[in-house]
């Protein structure tokens, strides 16, 4: 007739567990005031009485402690196991910070752990309504118009060039590989279709549709891909000594070590035979039916189709350490960071470029442009 509900065990027996009830029977072996889980009671480990409801925890042991049921390696307790732990956690000591967190930019705290709070951008690449980054630490990051996967399809990884052109973009990986995205439906030719490989130094996306692509192999040779059918493909130099390419609509054109251009493709408006010749140019800005070259003195020459000012206003004196190219429209970058644009002002892109100076690059597309500051 008594209330001992087990009286072979001296640990159980009414009110054992007095720090859950002092009237239930349960058991509690190790007489910290906890009834044994096994026996109805919440002590998760009756063997050990440092471990039971209320108790110290004592994180990342792998014991839980407090016998909360919760991860040992969270202690903040967001749902996320620490970063130094086998985890995703940047910050295991503060809730608001992990993987699933909203970023809240320029706050010097990487809220949601993806490594970037301060988007700091070496260069700027811009397509048609849309834009990419590449990052200070070699990420890309794309904002804008998405309708063919040219924000949401960028690579992650680490970088060292990048170009965009209409709805598709192209990097450099640090070891050279070649990575194109966008939508491959839309431009097959070009996305997916990469050469394989390492060791290339520049990759060139054409202009408009961007139906074709050129980059220079580590054996400073060109090699193009893109529509079967496009002569830019089929006829670019097979030589090397190359050291940069830029494609434009139907047309490209190189540099090799001494300067010296040399261009193929569609040459309706002269966009090919009328490249200068002499050498010392250093850099290459491909319009759709022009093109510009910036010597090594930072002086600009432009050819080709000439509608809308692209060629003849150039701007002239030398100092211009950078050239971007819209469809019919450049703009320069001079030794001071001031930007310089010319030529068809469609969508405002040549008279509403910045009128401030300290902008370390460009990058110039079909109907916008941006700098880095």
């Amino acid at each position: 007739g008594g209330d001992d509900c087990d009286d072979d065990d001296p640990a159980t027996f009414p009110g054992a567990a007095e720090s859950e009830s002092t009237t239930a029977c349960l058991r509690d072996a190790d007489h910290d005031g906890w009834g044994d889980t096994a026996r109805g009671g919440t002590d998760c480990d009756d063997q050990d009485e440092l471990t039971h409801p209320g108790a110290d925890e004592t994180w990342y042991d792998g014991v839980d402690q407090d016998c909360d049921g919760q991860s040992d390696y969270d202690a903040d307790g967001d749902g996320y196991d620490s970063g130094e732990h086998g985890g995703e956690d940047c910050d295991d000591a503060d809730q608001a910070i992990h993987p699933g967190a909203d970023e809240v930019w320029y706050d010097a705290v990487d809220s949601d752990c993806d490594g970037v709070d301060y988007l700091v951008f070496d260069q700027v690449g811009v397509g048609e309504s849309f834009a990419c980054g590449l990052g200070d630490t070699g990420f890309i990051h794309c904002w804008g118009k998405d309708d063919r996967k040219q924000v949401r399809n960028a690579p992650a990884g680490t970088f060292g060039q990048l170009v965009t052109s209409h709805a598709s973009s192209c990097a450099l990986s640090g070891t050279g590989s070649i990575h194109c995205w966008g939508s491959p439906s839309f431009n097959p030719e070009v996305v997916n279709n990469e050469p394989t490989g390492t060791g290339f130094t520049i990759v060139a996306l054409g202009i408009n549709s961007a139906r074709t692509a050129c980059a220079v192999d580590g054996s400073e040779q060109v090699v193009c891909w893109g529509h079967p059918g496009d002569a830019l493909v089929s006829a670019a130099p097979t030589d090397d000594g190359y050291v940069a390419v830029g494609v434009g609509y139907n047309h490209a054109c190189t540099l090799d070590g001494v300067g010296d251009i040399a261009c193929w493709g569609e040459d309706t408006h002269g966009q090919v035979a009328d490249a200068p010749s002499g050498g010392g140019y250093a850099a290459l800005a491909m319009g759709l039916y022009s093109g510009c070259a910036l010597s090594s003195v930072g002086g600009i020459e432009c050819w080709g189709l000439d509608s809308d000012g692209q060629v003849s206003a150039a701007p002239t004196g030398t100092g211009y350490r950078q050239i971007g190219h819209g469809m019919n429209y450049y703009c320069a970058l001079d030794a001071g960071g001031s930007v310089h644009c010319w030529g068809d002002d469609y969508s405002g892109a040549v008279s509403t470029a910045p009128t401030s100076n300290g902008f370390a690059s460009l990058g110039v597309g079909s109907d916008l442009g941006c700098v880095v500051n």
